[in-house]
């Protein structure tokens, strides 16, 4: 299904492989809104104004100064 909610429907892997990504992070917590902030932050752009989820950090190779900057930007939005 689509739209649902259904466990199958929200409840989906998330892959993350290559430059930028950490290798072995563990997530837990994420939801749906929180990819389009992290392929902000991926891209050099920010988070689209809009945007309701947070940036997935935690799976990012950043430093622990980047981090908390988008940390913050995350919650000023």
């Amino acid at each position: 299904g689509h739209g649902g909610l259904e466990p199958d429907v929200v409840q989906v892997p998330l892959i993350a492989v290559g430059a930028g990504i950490a290798p072995g992070a563990k997530l837990a917590g994420v939801q749906l809104q929180d990819v389009a902030p992290t392929l902000g932050a991926l891209l050099g752009v920010g988070a689209p104004q809009h945007a309701l989820g947070r940036t997935l950090t935690e799976m990012l190779a950043l430093d622990a100064a980047t981090k908390e900057a988008l940390t913050l930007q995350d919650t000023a939005r």
